[in-house]
């Protein structure tokens, strides 16, 4: 499965990421009932600071979670933009050469086909396969 398939389920249906802390704090509470305040001070108190410890713990995580939220969204949208844009720019350039080359130099004959799709142009380079083959370019210099 892909990176952004997994971004949309995560957005659709997030993990419960407070679930654990909370079943913690229940059980600290339930101990504290038994627990004696009186009989039993310093096993009290222990509980008492862990309880608070954990409810601060539990109110600092929703900030995180808002936050990876909003990153999440902005590189969504950033991801959509990108390839509505591409989308655009295959629809209105594809039939528009980006640069010519002698004909000589394409001399076999199916490669000036390929490489002139869709426009057809004699020795041209149509706008898709140059966008192809600068990505897969700069797809290789990114992983070195």
């Amino acid at each position: 499965m892909g990176e952004l398939p997994k971004r949309i389920l995560n957005v659709c249906f997030p993990k419960p990421v407070n679930a654990p802390i909370r079943a913690e704090i229940n059980a600290i509470k339930a101990e504290l009932q038994t627990v004696s305040m009186v009989d039993e001070f310093p096993k009290y108190a222990r509980l008492q600071r862990k309880l608070n410890a954990l409810k601060e713990q539990l109110s600092t995580t929703p900030n995180k979670i808002t936050v990876a939220m909003n990153r999440m969204m902005v590189d969504l949208f950033l991801q959509g933009s990108f390839v509505c844009t591409n989308l655009f720019c295959f629809y209105m350039y594809r039939s528009v050469s980006v640069f010519k080359l002698p004909a000589e130099w394409l001399e076999p004959h199916p490669i000036p086909r390929l490489v002139s799709w869709p426009s057809n142009e004699a020795g041209g380079i149509s706008f898709l396969f140059w966008f192809t083959v600068s990505s897969q370019v700069f797809r290789l210099l990114k992983t070195r």
